[in-house]
This record gives structure tokens, C-alpha cells and sequence, in this order.
């Protein structure tokens, strides 16, 4: 029975019917509800096989079941879903406000499905911090090599102008001996 109830599903969302309970049989649908809680991870490892045009329609045709008094744990399974990682910023963002939202219901879910979500939402708060993280480091990194360009500007022109200091100097000291007479410098040298 499981394997029939999970063949009719993949066949199903691989033909983008939106609605799985109007195409199941009665007994299907009976079991799907009671069990609505159990196989969250399974449509995740589908969803990870999907292409990413697949994907897109999955998430799709799941939002639009949201829309029409889904149950926690349907609620649950997008979110799960959301949390895909080949998903956008935005759409694993809209899944942890889910999970968050889940998480403060009063309509409580299983106790597996809710330690399920708690782990899930833990560990995409985690990724969302390191990820402002990386971007705060980024932005700092950026500004700390411009600032490192401008002082190596600056710190040529410094050679540059003691090079241009020093030739002044050696031309005060060491005057042109092309304008001085082989006399005067023999006579400085005391020959």
C-alpha cells in the first residue's frame, strides 16, 4: 500500500496536477490525512532530484495548497521544502518565517513533526546569521583594500618626493664638476 500510495504521489506531481487529494483514490486520501505528518522528508528528497524548473512549479502548486486552509503540517512540509539550499535567499527566508509562525501557533503539531521544525528553524537562523556574517566580513574586507590601495598610493608618492628631496640635496652637496675648471679641482684635492 505505501509503495502504491507513493507511486500515485510521484506520478502525480511529475504531471503538475496541483491538487494530490482530488486526483488520489478515497482510501488514499483517508491515509494521506492520518498520516499527514509522517513522511516530511520524503517529498525533500524528491524535491532534491527535480530540476530546477520542477522545483519552481513544486514550491508553486505547494504555496497555492497554503492558500487554501492547509493544515500544520502541510504548512511544515513547505516549509521544509523552502529550506532546500538550491532555493533563493527569499525563498528560504519565507520558509523559516514559516516554521517561525509554525513554531508560535496555538494548533499544535506532533511532537516528531515539532522537533523536527525546531531543528530545521535552528539551524536556518544559523545559516542566515553566518550568512550576514560573510556579508558584513565581505564588505569590511572591500573596505579595508581600498584603504590599504589609498596607502600604498600614498606611500609612493612619499618616495617619490623623498627621491625628488634627496637628488636636490646631492645637487647642493656634489656640485656638476662638468662647470668647474680641472684646476679649481685639483687645488681642492691638494695636488
Amino acid at each position: 500500500m505505501y509503495k502504491l500510495t507513493l507511486f500515485i504521489l510521484t506520478t502525480i506531481i511529475m504531471t503538475g496536477c496541483t491538487d494530490l487529494r482530488s486526483h488520489l483514490p478515497q482510501s488514499v486520501t483517508e491515509s494521506f490525512a492520518i498520516s499527514d505528518c509522517r513522511d516530511l522528508l520524503e517529498p525533500y528528497e524528491e524535491y532534491s532530484k527535480l530540476t530546477i524548473d520542477s522545483r519552481a512549479k513544486v514550491l508553486a502548486e505547494e504555496a497555492e495548497v497554503l492558500n487554501t486552509n492547509a493544515t500544520e503540517c502541510q504548512k511544515l512540509r513547505l516549509a521544509v521544502l523552502l529550506s532546500h539550499p538550491s532555493n533563493s535567499t527569499s525563498e528560504r527566508a519565507k520558509g523559516l518565517e514559516l516554521l517561525s509562525g509554525l513554531l508560535k501557533s496555538e494548533k499544535k503539531l506532533p511532537s516528531e513533526a515539532r522537533q523536527l521544525a525546531v531543528l530545521l528553524k535552528d539551524q536556518m537562523e544559523l545559516e542566515r546569521y553566518f550568512l550576514l556574517r560573510i556579508q558584513k566580513l565581505s564588505t569590511t574586507s572591500q573596505e579595508q583594500s581600498k584603504e590599504l590601495s589609498d596607502m600604498q598610493l600614498q606611500l609612493q608618492q612619499l618616495k617619490n618626493i623623498e627621491e625628488s628631496i634627496n637628488e636636490k640635496e646631492r645637487a647642493i652637496i656634489t656640485p656638476a664638476t662638468s662647470n668647474v675648471p680641472s684646476e679649481a679641482i685639483q687645488d681642492s684635492t691638494g695636488r
